[in-house]
């Protein structure tokens, strides 16, 4: 993503945004839902990350892959969302069933490793979901 100057920088950062939705919309909502343990709350998430990567997208300096800058941007806003303080007295359970639909179908390994990835720990279940 570079800066392009001139008059059509504007069309230009319009389709690059389109772009990286159209990329990355299902592994961030999947890593929200995963995070958050709420489908409604991951949308949110997911739309507020999209925004703040819209909004953020001339900063980006290349130092990492776009997929991890904005899997960062994603976390951080399921962060602010989960010590929000209506959220603490959210229920949440969550089962490999009501994540979102994947784009490709899983087989029974996948649905032990989600299970596993969701029983880790906040902090150790956000190191599995940022490395992959």
């Amino acid at each position: 993503m570079s800066n392009v100057q001139g008059p059509d920088s504007a069309s230009h950062r319009d389709q690059e945004f389109v772009r990286l939705v159209e990329r990355y919309q299902a592994a961030v909502l999947r890593t929200c839902y995963l995070y958050l343990c709420d489908k409604s709350l991951a949308e949110d998430a997911s739309q507020e990350t999209f925004i703040k990567v819209f909004r953020s997208m001339d900063t980006f300096r290349g130092d990492c892959s776009e997929k991890t800058w904005i899997m960062k941007i994603a976390m951080r806003t399921c962060y602010d969302i989960n010590h929000s303080g209506w959220h603490r007295f959210f229920n949440r359970r969550l089962t490999p069933e009501m994540l979102p639909e994947a784009a490709v179908p899983f087989d029974e390994v996948d649905d032990e490793l989600t299970n596993a990835v969701i029983r880790l720990p906040l902090k150790l279940r956000e190191v599995i979901l940022l490395r992959y």
